[in-house]
């Protein structure tokens, strides 16, 4: 054997052995450190913004009482329609009408003057009203003329953004953000360690506290025969959508 090869030889034993310590000694050290326990710091995360909301919805109810309830049924629906036609003139789009119709026995189990029990046909006809910033004064407008065409009570109004979903994703993130930067700020603070995992979960949302916005309340305003009934302005102020997310950092 050459005097080169076997020097060869003997560099490359030396390398591999080497290298083989230098791999004992690093999974050494990572047993080691494993085998210490995680620490772990909560924080908070949190992100805010002001909005306006750009819709709102009510709800139009048309009510007859009586023991013929197919002739109540046929009242309702001709009122439904001429109310339908009415909002389709003031350029409601028809995938803003909801209608619906209920019949039920009355709440006070009335019976008439013959025995017989009286019964409530109720039509109902949800409104949204969209890009409402723009137009603040259609809906009591709208509300002052369908109480003309024989509505007999409405809700209060509901509120909320088109863009809702896009925009509370966008605060999560920047919640989650904000809880990730204040986890290596304290971990730092404590004893510089190593953010081995992290988890987050959300605690507050927009889906949770802000949608939907209730208006004047979403009790049913009766109409009465000597008083016109009006709904509750349209809200025109700002609200805040917020996100707020827990976030456990475990470090060692």
């Amino acid at each position: 054997m050459s005097k080169k090869l076997t020097w060869f030889i003997t560099i490359f034993a030396a390398f591999t052995i080497s290298l083989f310590l230098i791999l004992i000694l690093l999974f050494g050290y990572n047993v080691y450190r494993n085998s210490n326990p995680l620490s772990q710091v909560t924080v908070e995360g949190v992100a805010s913004q002001k909005i306006k909301y750009d819709e709102a919805s009510i709800i139009y109810y048309v009510q007859k009482e009586g023991v013929n309830t197919k002739e109540q049924n046929d009242q309702v629906n001709i009122i439904v329609k001429k109310v339908t036609d009415y909002l389709l003139t003031k350029n409601i789009q028809e995938n803003d009408i909801k209608t619906n119709k209920n019949s039920y026995q009355s709440y006070n189990f009335e019976v008439s003057a013959n025995g017989e029990e009286v019964f409530v046909s109720q039509g109902s006809i949800e409104v949204t009203f969209k890009d409402i910033q723009n137009n603040l004064e259609l809906p009591n407008e709208i509300t002052d003329e369908v109480t003309n065409l024989g509505v007999t009570n409405f809700s209060g109004y509901t509120y909320k953004v088109s863009n809702q979903e896009e925009l509370c994703e966008d605060l999560k993130s920047k919640a989650i953000k904000d809880a990730s930067q204040k986890a290596e700020e304290r971990v730092e603070v404590l004893d510089g360690g190593k953010i081995i995992r992290k988890s987050t979960s959300e605690t507050s949302g927009c889906d949770q506290d802000f949608f939907p916005y209730y208006g004047g309340g979403a009790q049913e305003i009766a109409i009465s025969s000597d008083k016109q009934a009006q709904p509750q302005p349209v809200f025109t102020g700002e609200q805040e959508l917020e996100v707020r997310v827990q976030l456990v950092a475990e470090y060692r």
